[in-house]
């Protein structure tokens, strides 16, 4: 029964992580909650739910989840222990050394990217943030965190072309998702570019 438990757990678990790179935070959270509920000993599951909170800025209850996601660290493989530590320590400096540990061992590791530039990001550090961020995104172009972050620094500098750019790039790829369509439409909007604004919403 225990074993069961433990595979249904992962069953959510693997769901919620879908449902969150998709952007759908309300299913990615009853999907991890319920993931606990099957095994209280799931350490990345309290991670995600600690992300999930720190997203909703409730501190407390995030440092609630990443404390019991430190209580079971010794589960998980080393890579997944380090985003756990550097989500259980204070102070973005603190955190970006281990991020970028992440980075030396695993390359490929968009996730770890994406955390640098969101420290930079809300730092106000805007020009650091987006090579981590277009790194990020050019690992996983689905990935619509480092998407939306990408697109909201373009914006926050003015680089409005750059923006069209990743928008137009996005869409081609994923042409049925109106997300991206939108954010089409509005990258011309933002950059002023009317004719192109109007001829892509009649």
């Amino acid at each position: 029964a225990i074993e069961l438990d433990s595979h249904h757990a992962r069953t959510y678990f693997d769901r919620g992580v879908s449902h969150h790179k998709l952007g759908s935070r309300d299913k990615s959270f009853a999907d991890f909650t319920k993931a606990i509920e099957l095994d209280s000993t799931f350490a990345l599951a309290y991670f995600q739910l600690a992300r999930s909170f720190s997203w909703n800025y409730n501190t407390d209850m995030s440092r609630k989840y990443i404390q019991k996601s430190m209580d079971y660290i010794d589960s998980v493989p080393n890579k997944e222990r380090l985003y756990i530590t550097a989500r259980y320590v204070r102070g973005w400096e603190s955190k970006i050394p281990l991020y970028e540990e992440i980075i030396q061992k695993y390359p490929n590791e968009k996730l770890a990217y994406f955390e640098i530039g969101d420290r930079f990001f809300h730092n106000g550090e805007i020009e650091k943030s987006i090579d981590y961020f277009k790194k990020s995104y050019e690992l996983d172009p689905s990935f619509g965190l480092a998407f939306s972050h990408l697109k909201d620094a373009y914006i926050t500098v003015e680089d409005h072309n750059k923006n069209i750019e990743i928008a137009e790039r996005t869409l081609s790829l994923y042409p049925n998702d109106p997300v991206y369509k939108t954010h089409q439409i509005n990258s011309y909007l933002w950059a002023g570019k009317f004719r192109e604004y109007f001829g892509s919403v009649s």
